[in-house]
């Protein structure tokens, strides 16, 4: 396929420059950028304008950070997008369609942030920021993945989270 290729030459930057993409449709390179960085809606600003914090996201990239330094040899682990807050179209019936198409793929209420496999054995964890507890789905999740065979908890906070994964010897080195 051709890359993406500027209709005029001589513009100075991507963001000036109108594009052709890979069907041929002409594309305003700087409508893009703009539609990219503005603020999405009203839910995602706080009363003062700014984003809202997002502590259990923000606990999960730092985890993540420890697990791409430290992982244990052989380690495979993944985030599986579950609680996406998909807006869209609604059936005539009223149903969300964006949902629909995701139930009808395998996705289930109540994963795991993280989903980890080593030394052919299962381990799921489900994050939680300080003084935040699980939903029921959660739970459920962690009890169905224990009585599979797997290994199975939730956490609240980095420290608690850093504690599990060095118990189940996912983590090299020792934190404390």
């Amino acid at each position: 396929m051709p890359p993406l290729k500027a209709s005029s030459p001589g513009a100075s930057s991507a963001r000036e420059a109108r594009c052709i993409d890979l069907l041929g449709r002409r594309i305003d390179a700087e409508a893009i950028h703009q539609r990219q960085n503005r603020q999405v809606g009203p839910r995602a600003q706080s009363a003062g304008g700014r984003r809202r914090a997002q502590p259990e996201a923000e606990l999960q990239r730092a985890l993540c950070r420890h697990l791409e330094a430290r992982a244990a040899p052989g380690l495979v682990w993944f985030h599986v997008p579950q609680g996406n807050k998909l807006g869209g179209k609604i059936s005539a019936k009223g149903i969300a369609i964006q949902g629909a198409i995701n139930g009808g793929l395998g996705v289930k209420r109540g994963v795991s942030d993280l989903i980890f496999l080593h030394d052919g054995k299962f381990y799921s964890l489900e994050l939680k920021a300080e003084g935040r507890t699980p939903t029921t789905e959660q739970l459920e999740f962690i009890d169905k993945a224990s009585a599979a065979g797997g290994f199975a908890t939730w956490c609240a906070g980095l420290d608690a989270a850093l504690r599990v994964l060095e118990a189940w010897q996912l983590l090299r080195g020792r934190t404390s």
